[in-house]
């Protein structure tokens, strides 16, 4: 069945100080939704693999830059910059 027509089915359910952030499975996607609003999910990252890539190249010439990856996130960034 093609994933825009199943339900999605919620996986987690956090409650905040800034409000609801809600994880949930649709297919075989993963999505990230916060206060009722889609955030991101894993159909593509590319934004992220970019991001990536434009801090690596400000730390060219550095002999062995230590990065910290964080936030909110479905892992892109770090499986890219690792």
């Amino acid at each position: 069945m093609n994933a825009s027509y199943e339900t999605p089915v919620v996986l987690d359910r956090r409650e905040g100080p800034h409000g609801e952030v809600v994880l949930r499975r649709h297919g075989e996607l993963l999505q990230i939704i916060a206060n009722g609003c889609f955030l991101m999910d894993t159909s593509d990252g590319r934004s992220e693999r970019l991001l990536v890539d434009a801090a690596l190249a400000a730390l060219d010439g550095r002999p062995a830059p230590r990065v910290l990856i964080g936030g909110l996130g479905v892992g892109f960034s770090l499986a890219h910059a690792a």
